[in-house]
C-alpha cells in the first residue's frame, strides 16, 4: 500500500489494531554490474545478459547460477513447435569471460596479473590468456558459421523455393480464371455470330419463295 497523504491504521480480521514495517529493497550486483532491486526480486538488462529473479529473505552472500536457456530462438519450419525451431547461444564476450585456464583477459589491465609491464612472467601470462581468448572466439565463430552454414542457409534457400511454388500456384490460378472468362467470352460471341447468320438466311426465304412464283 503506498500511501500518498496522511496516515492511516491497519486492523487484523478480529480487530486488533496492527502494526505497520517497512522494508528495504534487496542490493546485488551480477557478474560485476548493479542489478535493480524491487522488493525481493532482483533484475538486470545489459547487451549480454537480461535476467529477472526472486531472492530469499535474510540471504546475504554470494552465489553462483548456470543458465540454460536463452539466446536467439529461429523458426525454421511452418509450425510452431520445438522441433521446428532452433536456439542458439554464445558464452559471454567479457573481458571477466574471456580466456581459459591460465586465466581471463581483464587480468591484463594495469596492476593486474598479467599486467606485461610486470615483469617476464606476467608477459608470459598475458601470452597465454591471449591466445586462449583468441581460441575461445575462434571457437565460437565457428561454431556460429557451421550452423548458419548447416541449418540457416539451407532452410533459407527452402523458404525461397517455397515462396517460387506459391507465387506460381497462385499465378496459374488467376490465370485459370482469366482463361476460363475468356473462353466463355468467345463462345458468347460465337453464338451471336451464328444467330445473326441464321437471321439473314430466315429473312431471305420469302425472296426466294418470290422467285419461284414469277418463274
Amino acid at each position: 500500500v503506498d500511501v500518498k497523504q496522511g496516515s492511516f491504521n491497519t486492523y487484523c480480521p478480529l480487530g486488533y489494531q496492527m502494526c505497520e514495517l517497512a522494508g528495504t529493497d534487496v542490493v546485488a550486483t551480477i557478474n560485476g554490474i548493479q542489478a535493480y532491486g524491487r522488493g525481493n526480486n532482483i533484475s538486470i538488462n545489459t547487451n549480454t545478459l537480461a535476467l529477472s529473479m526472486d531472492v530469499t529473505d535474510g540471504v546475504t552472500g554470494s552465489t553462483s547460477f548456470d543458465i540454460t536457456g536463452g539466446g536467439a530462438l529461429f523458426q525454421l519450419g511452418p509450425n510452431v513447435v520445438s522441433s521446428q525451431q532452433m536456439r542458439i547461444g554464445i558464452g559471454s564476450m567479457l573481458s571477466t569471460n574471456l580466456g581459459g585456464s591460465s586465466g581471463m583477459l581483464y587480468q591484463l589491465k594495469d596492476g593486474g596479473e598479467a599486467d606485461v609491464r610486470s615483469g617476464v612472467q606476467a608477459r608470459v601470462l598475458a601470452d597465454k590468456i591471449v591466445n586462449e581468448a583468441i581460441s575461445f572466439v575462434a571457437n565460437t565463430r565457428g561454431r556460429l558459421g557451421a550452423i548458419q552454414k548447416s541449418s540457416l542457409d539451407p532452410n533459407i534457400s527452402m523458404l525461397q523455393d517455397s515462396l517460387v511454388a506459391l507465387t506460381e500456384a497462385e499465378a496459374s490460378y488467376s490465370n485459370a480464371d482469366f482463361a476460363e472468362e475468356s473462353s466463355n467470352l468467345t463462345r458468347l460471341q460465337l453464338l451471336v455470330q451464328a444467330g445473326m447468320t441464321t437471321l439473314g438466311i430466315a429473312n431471305q426465304f420469302p425472296q426466294y419463295a418470290a422467285q419461284l412464283v414469277r418463274g
